[in-house]
């Protein structure tokens, strides 16, 4: 690996002396330097994704590339299928999930676009970057309202949501200070010192901000299990708060551990860590709200009319949601379906 170092300086070599001299009159020069990896003049380059990017970026298409992808062939199916099943979408719990996972989608595609534009003419539109970072800011606030949600017991135990307008307040506040903080983190970046704004005091706050946050989860969480007497929804409890907490702490110690990594790999390190983590936690959230096994009643539609079937909804007296799908023909079939998330067919055939 070969590094050129290029150093203007307001001094000229001195033939007498044979010494560099500076210079004392003042002197304006306008220059222009574009600087590439690899001869500029060649017709083909071998790697086009390599020749306008600095080392320390190396890898983002692909990085970002393979996130799109993954979007595009996991969590995407999985919406559409939902959305087209009998569960009310316009609960708030379901309206926030959907969103930050388009949050995500969106931010991450914007940072796509700039790098393919960067690797194509070495500028790019930088201002894409900082337009897709805040819509995944603001998308991970909407995911910490509803790990809030679920902590707070909501469709698990209880139907109501407690200090629901306390903590959507909490959360427009915590976004608004979010996105201050990035703002003013590239405002005042410098250059020369601080190669990302991961690294600036004002992410710094960020960070303090988040872990206040995760100090209200704990309480609420807390708060909860101790109404809770079911065993299994503890266990429910537990778990889901372990794994939440290591989301809320994982940038903390991300940011403090890259410090010890060398700046050629440090930015790259620390984008493809965030990327990765944020579609685990698509997965996982979806796998706490649809699974089988999860104590959470989403909504049902309360009817469904098509075709001269009529699905009739009704409550079952454990709290779970029971709908009855009947059929007005000569042969009358029942389809029961239970469940909070899942459907449980029981045909039974009556010949009149």
């Amino acid at each position: 690996m070969i590094f050129w170092y290029l150093s203007l300086i307001s001094c000229y070599w001195d033939p007498i002396t044979c010494h560099w001299e500076k210079v004392d009159d003042n002197f304006q020069i306008n220059y222009d330097i574009w600087i590439v990896n690899g001869n500029p003049e060649a017709k083909i380059r071998d790697n086009r994704f390599e020749y306008h990017f600095s080392f320390d970026i190396y890898d983002l298409v692909e990085v970002y590339t393979v996130c799109i992808l993954f979007y595009l062939f996991i969590p995407l199916p999985f919406l559409i299928i939902k959305i087209r099943s009998l569960i009310n979408i316009t609960h708030p719990i379901l309206i926030s999930y959907f969103l930050f996972q388009l949050l995500f989608f969106i931010g991450n595609t914007l940072n796509l676009i700039h790098y393919l534009i960067f690797a194509y003419n070495g500028i790019g539109i930088n201002i894409l970057i900082h337009i897709g970072n805040l819509i995944t800011i603001i998308g991970e606030s909407i995911l910490i309202l509803l790990l809030l949600f679920i902590a707070k017991g909501w469709l698990i135990n209880t139907p109501v949501l407690r200090q629901g307008k306390k903590t959507v307040m909490l959360f427009v506040l915590y976004t608004i200070a979010c996105c201050s903080c990035y703002i003013l983190s590239i405002i005042t970046i410098n250059p020369v010192t601080d190669s990302n704004h991961y690294q600036t005091f004002a992410n710094y706050f960020s960070l303090l901000f988040r872990c206040f946050l995760m100090l209200l989860f704990v309480f609420e969480l807390k708060e909860t299990t101790q109404e809770e007497k079911h065993l299994e929804k503890l266990q429910f409890f537990h778990h889901f708060g372990a794994s939440c907490m290591v989301w809320f702490i994982y940038p903390t110690a991300l940011i403090f551990i890259m410090s010890f990594v060398t700046e050629l790999y440090r930015v790259k390190l620390i984008i493809s860590v965030v990327t990765l983590v944020n579609f685990l936690s698509i997965l996982i959230i979806s796998y706490i709200l649809f699974s089988p096994k999860t104590f959470i009643n989403l909504p049902k539609l309360p009817s469904i009319k098509h075709a001269g079937d009529i699905l009739n909804k009704t409550t079952n007296t454990n709290g779970y949601h029971k709908s009855i799908l009947t059929e007005h023909d000569d042969d009358e079939e029942d389809i029961e379906i239970f469940g909070p998330s899942h459907l449980l067919l029981n045909n039974s055939n009556q010949q009149s």
